[in-house]
């Protein structure tokens, strides 16, 4: 789903809830429990 966020706001994506399947999430920065649930699933967190 593109443009969710205007181009110049930086996202942080936060570890609150869970992922039902494998996601690649692209933002600015992650809190490390973002980062845990991802990689959890197989997924990447990709840092812009």
């Amino acid at each position: 789903m593109a443009g969710l966020v205007s181009k110049n706001a930086l996202v942080k994506i936060l570890g609150k809830g869970t992922l039902e399947r494998k996601l690649e999430v692209h933002a600015h920065a992650f809190s490390k429990s973002a980062v845990e649930a991802i990689e959890a699933k197989k997924g990447t967190a990709v840092k812009l």
